[in-house]
């Protein structure tokens, strides 16, 4: 009998034993990131949540070369990592640099950073798999029958946390709290620090921090609640005030709480911008509660395992087998405590490596996230000497399509989409808004990059202007990255590129007085700047409009009155755009001006310019369309200036130039004094 009665002892200790083992489930997810992003871009994942067998993860993207705001990107996949979808995350969401993704009693939430009067956050609609606006989302981070706990990270300024009784025993819904409609009536208490995941057992409330677990038990009599001022509506929605109140008075808080194991700390190593304090080879990361035991998640300097408390010791049971980096984003702290049984972190690897982990009763779930994103491949060579030949060549009419096939000719990498213009080597006319910058990359080698921005117009995608910069090369793993730094042989690459511009040209360069580190070439309609630190520019010269005469109207334009060659009765056509041939005349004498600014104007945008040669002659590209055509004030036209061109296109009856009162003015054939107009032109 006693033998039987040892080996069912045995047998239960056995079955008990096996009932509490821990198994490790990997699954792997792989992403293009070629779909989503631009080649000259980073993409981290930054926020991740799981919710309704989906995982919902934001990635951040930012430049390689430029040190601006970032975007975000939502990708969506389920448990398979089949059929990745990426959804719109709300126009405020997506260049903050903080904020909180996190699901709340079955529902997924998005909190930006900076909320807006009326507007808490969204929450995630999966039947219209959109996001649509909340007016409150509360800072809870747990929520049971007796108590909804809220927390505010206030930075610098420290954390605070808020136990607020329910009304009677409550029936565990936790409905979200209001701060401005919180019912006065109910008790508060305050905590002066910042918790994060806690787990109910046997009545008593477990807080497990990075280096300790601490305890604590129904507060009913044992703590002072919070008097008027400092409860949670109160800093919620006046948040200086608060802290003024805290910092001056302060407040005696909850009971003790007890800590039932700690981690020994080491000092850190300070500096002039490192905090004191203590640094720890272990900490807790999370935890569940499991068959009536909490079972926590601990990293040390080798490994991630899953451990147990035993007579005041750490006991492994399950070890995972690498070291995770587990990495939470500020202000994101609202969805930690889902359920005591289940628990959530995100990890990284490296650059392209990331993942989820996930503890779900006795299994742990790691889900490792891929991406391919990498370096640019290197060229060897930045073609500079083709590019100005190009540029020079064709500059007068060029188009960005023809741009982006020279540029692929060349293997540089496009960097996908246009963007803001802010350079501030252009004229002030080109920062108005009307242009937009289109990106171009050529890694040299692993120490010089090319970057090419072309200055375009939104109208019509004719280019303005382009910049140039040589600066450092930035592969994709580096941990320390050089933003506008210039390159070794930075100056070698001036000197080539001035040989350059001075053969191409004929001509050598200037430099102004009042801007001695640049170095500038003045080319038909162009100006060229180089500049001594590593970058150059090519735009055009532009003239004020007030400088400039209208140019007389034609009732009529002949086969007799054509120059260059007329293609019969069609219109030459190239890349999508009209040349108009022609020649500026003047109508007493006969004679064709020559070296005179012809200009082509839609909607007060000047969309295409030129020069007429020693002969008088012109060629303007424009895309078909109704222009106001100019010619400027140099010259010495007197009388009625008149223009030869095409019979394709169609100009207006002719006018006169006289001199009012020390003012230009327009005279109409009517004998009306006008002021300076543009006359319609249209271009079939």
């Amino acid at each position: 009998m006693r033998r039987f009665i040892c080996f069912v002892v045995l047998f239960a200790a056995y079955i008990a034993s096996y009932a509490q083992q821990f198994r490790l489930v990997e699954d792997t997810v792989r992403i293009n990131a070629s779909d989503y992003i631009s080649p000259i871009s980073e993409f981290k994942m930054r926020w991740s949540v799981k919710y309704k067998s989906y995982y919902f993860c934001i990635f951040r993207e930012s430049e390689l070369y430029r040190y601006t705001l970032s975007k975000y990107r939502l990708l969506v996949f389920p448990e398979s990592g089949q059929n990745i979808v990426e959804v719109g995350l709300p126009k405020d969401f997506r260049s903050s640099n903080y904020g909180d993704l996190f699901v709340r009693h079955d529902t997924l939430y998005l909190r930006p950073y900076h909320i807006k009067d009326g507007l808490g956050g969204y929450y995630f609609d999966m039947d219209a798999w959109q996001w649509k606006p909340v007016d409150v989302i509360s800072d809870v981070i747990y929520d049971d029958d007796r108590y909804s706990v809220a927390t505010i990270d206030c930075g610098e300024w420290g954390s605070y946390t808020w136990f607020i009784e329910k009304e009677g025993e409550g029936d565990g819904s936790g409905v979200a709290l209001n701060p401005d409609k919180s019912k006065t009536s109910l008790r508060q208490y305050i905590m002066p620090s910042m918790l994060n995941r806690i787990i109910r057992k046997d009545n008593v409330y477990y807080f497990i921090l990075d280096s300790h677990v601490d305890t604590l038990a129904l507060l009913n009599g044992k703590a002072q609640p919070c008097g008027a001022g400092y409860r949670y509506e109160d800093a919620a929605t006046h948040e200086y005030e608060f802290l003024s109140k805290m910092n001056r008075h302060g407040w005696a808080g909850v009971a003790p709480v007890p800590s039932i194991f700690r981690i020994t700390g080491r000092d850190k190593v300070t500096d002039w911008y490192h905090w004191g304090g203590k640094t720890y080879d272990t900490v807790f990361s999370n935890a569940v509660l499991y068959n009536g035991d909490i079972y926590y998640l601990v990293n040390d300097t080798q490994k991630t395992y899953v451990a147990r408390l035993e007579d005041g010791k750490l006991v492994k049971k399950l070890d995972l087998g690498h070291r995770y980096h587990f990495f939470t984003m500020h202000d994101c702290y609202r969805g930690v405590n889902r359920s005591s049984d289940y628990c959530f972190e995100q990890f990284e690897v490296n650059k392209n490596e990331y993942g989820i982990l996930e503890m779900k009763d006795n299994e742990v779930h790691v889900c490792h996230i891929i991406h391919n994103q990498d370096s640019l491949p290197h060229i060897g060579t930045d073609n500079i000497e083709t590019r100005l030949r190009f540029l020079l060549d064709n500059f007068d009419n060029l188009h960005l399509g023809r741009v982006d096939s020279a540029e692929r000719a060349l293997r540089a990498t496009c960097y996908g989409e246009f963007r803001k213009l802010s350079n501030g080597y252009y004229p002030d006319e080109y920062q108005k808004g009307a242009h937009e910058r289109y990106s171009y990359y050529t890694v040299v080698d692993k120490k010089q990059t090319l970057e090419v921005d072309y200055c375009v117009h939104r109208s019509d995608s004719l280019v303005d202007g382009v910049f140039f910069e040589w600066t450092e090369t930035n592969c994709y793993s580096c941990d320390v990255r050089s933003y506008y730094g210039n390159p070794e042989n930075t100056d070698e690459k001036l000197v080539e590129v001035r040989q350059i511009l001075n053969r191409l040209t004929g001509k050598y360069p200037d430099r102004p007085i009042n801007r001695k580190d640049f170095l500038t070439w003045r080319y038909r309609n162009l100006i060229i700047e180089l500049e001594d630190r590593g970058r150059m520019v090519i735009y055009r010269k532009i003239v004020n409009p007030k400088t400039m005469r209208l140019i007389s109207r034609m009732s009529k334009i002949t086969e007799k009155d054509t120059v260059g060659h007329v293609f019969g009765t069609s219109t030459q056509m190239v890349a999508d755009s009209v040349t108009v041939k022609g020649a500026v005349v003047d109508a007493k004498s006969g004679e064709r001006m020559p070296f005179l600014y012809v200009w082509a104007k839609h909607d007060d945008d000047i969309v295409a310019w030129t020069i007429t040669d020693s002969a008088g002659m012109f060629n303007l590209r424009m895309l078909a369309g109704t222009y106001s055509l100019w010619v400027s004030s140099v010259g010495y036209c007197d009388g009625i200036v008149t223009i030869v061109a095409e019979k394709n296109v169609d100009i207006g009856k002719i006018g006169m130039w006289k001199k009012w009162e020390g003012e230009d003015w327009f005279i109409d054939n009517d004998g009306q004094r006008r002021g300076i107009h543009g006359v319609n032109v249209k271009v079939r």
